[in-house]
């Protein structure tokens, strides 16, 4: 039997045993769950009219009975796809499948930005949650073959319901990708932690047709391939990263490209911060020197987005509240814009952006380099990050300091929609996934050493 229910005047239809916070999620309707729909942040709040008339506040990821509820009122989806410029497309556009629609997904972690096509236009872009957020925040929760089936399921309801196309182009982490195919993928929990390079792969589901990128291995996905593609359009040495839940980083130099990825955490995304949220209304997106904030769309604050906590912390730091070890020395808390940060936030941050700062370090040593001359960085996130705070909280190393920095925005998106569009690329991507060599941080003796390093701001 299933339910109608009324969703901001639009009519869904429910089974009686569904999950109604992941099939909206399923439907593209964004929600920011930094507690995984565990009911501890309260910010998907919405507010429930029954059959009787009355009226109710209510927590969506708690709802259990839906058999007298008529309307829920959602508040307006704000979390919308940064308008980027996409980086110039120089390789040669031959349509090699055909089709006149089509999708480009950059499958996140965390987000799902999708780039809908006719032809070789970009018709319409979008950015939704990625449902899987429900079952962990982070990649490692998803290696788990008791839920591929569950995941892979709803990551395709999420798809067939936003993705316009008849073909899809996916580009994701293993997991993600991993996921999606329906592999083993609990096999990237142990070591060597890596199920191979990957060629593309093309799967049927119904009436669409799915083009999966290649992968480099480990958690080196096409997300990967698609910046390292990137990083070949620059001259010089360039090292590229997309900074994210699982940061990808790639150098390349005369000699070759090698690549890592770490496992930064959500914490430079406003993920793992007691008020922390993602890019919506009502954000924290910048702390000013006199402590006062702003925020997306000028709302009232409602937490802290990543290139908000960032900013805080940055500022905290240059007037003398934290100190370079990261302590707080005003007490257990501060209180920016209404919104507290605590000690454990700092230390979240810390965590993640040590994480990046080794691999950068231990990529150039392992080159042999000294400078580099471009740093690209990729994804929603870096573009909002303040250059100052990129060293002065030290999520960069030093020896970065004069190179030229470059904003790409979504490498992952454009390189699942260039894959759609050019034989040129695919050979490439190929070729990358052959040439590149990868390093696994953990495995490499002065891994540590520069991670405790990183932890000072």
């Amino acid at each position: 039997m299933r339910k109608k229910i009324s969703l901001n005047g639009r009519e869904i239809y429910l089974k009686s045993n569904e999950n109604l916070i992941e099939k909206l999620l399923e439907l593209g309707v964004s929600f920011v769950l930094p507690c995984g729909g565990k009911g501890i942040c309260k910010k998907c709040k919405v507010n429930l009219t029954y059959e009787d008339g009355r009226k109710e506040e209510a927590l969506l990821c708690q709802i259990k009975d839906l058999s007298n509820v008529r309307e829920i009122d959602l508040p307006e989806d704000n979390f919308k796809l940064t308008e980027e410029i996409e980086p110039e497309f120089s390789f040669e556009i031959d349509d090699p499948f055909g089709i006149d629609r089509k999708s480009a997904v950059d499958l996140g972690t965390t987000s799902i930005a999708i780039a809908n096509i006719t032809g070789t236009k970009v018709t319409k872009k979008i950015r939704i949650t990625n449902p899987q957020v429900l079952y962990g925040r982070d990649i490692i929760s998803r290696c788990n073959d008791n839920i591929t089936d569950r995941l892979r399921r709803i990551t395709l309801n999420t798809l067939k319901n936003n993705c316009e196309g008849e073909l899809i182009a996916i580009s994701g982490n293993t997991v993600m990708q991993g996921i999606i195919r329906g592999e083993d993928i609990e096999k990237l929990k142990k070591y060597p932690f890596d199920l191979g390079k990957r060629d593309f792969t093309i799967l049927k589901e119904n009436d669409k047709t799915i083009l999966i990128l290649p992968e480099i291995g480990g958690f080196l996905g096409g997300d990967a391939v698609s910046l390292a593609l990137l990083s070949t359009l620059f001259e010089g040495v360039t090292i590229a990263i997309d900074i994210g839940t699982n940061t990808e980083i790639i150098l390349k130099s005369k000699d070759g490209i090698v690549a890592t990825s770490v496992p930064a955490g959500s914490a430079l995304e406003g993920g793992k911060i007691k008020y922390g949220t993602g890019p919506i209304e009502g954000a924290i997106c910048k702390v000013k020197p006199d402590l006062k904030v702003e925020t997306i769309g000028n709302k009232q604050p409602i937490g802290f987005c990543g290139s908000g906590i960032i900013s805080a912390i940055g500022v905290l730091k240059e007037i003398g509240f934290i100190d370079e070890k990261g302590t707080l020395l005003v007490g257990s808390e501060i209180i920016l814009g209404g919104i507290p940060i605590y000690q454990d936030d700092i230390r979240e941050v810390q965590l993640a952006k040590s994480a990046i700062y080794s691999a950068i370090k231990l990529l150039m040593k392992i080159s042999n380099l000294r400078k580099v001359e471009k740093v690209i960085i990729a994804g929603n996130l870096g573009y909002h990050i303040d250059k100052k705070y990129l060293f002065n909280l030290r999520i960069f190393p030093d020896e970065l300091e004069e190179s030229e920095i470059v904003y790409v925005g979504n490498s992952s998106l454009w390189g699942a929609k260039w894959a759609l569009l050019s034989t040129e690329v695919q050979r490439k991507m190929r070729e990358i996934v052959q040439r590149t060599k990868r390093i696994e941080l953990t495995m490499e003796k002065d891994f540590m050493n520069y991670y405790l390093e990183g932890m000072n701001l």
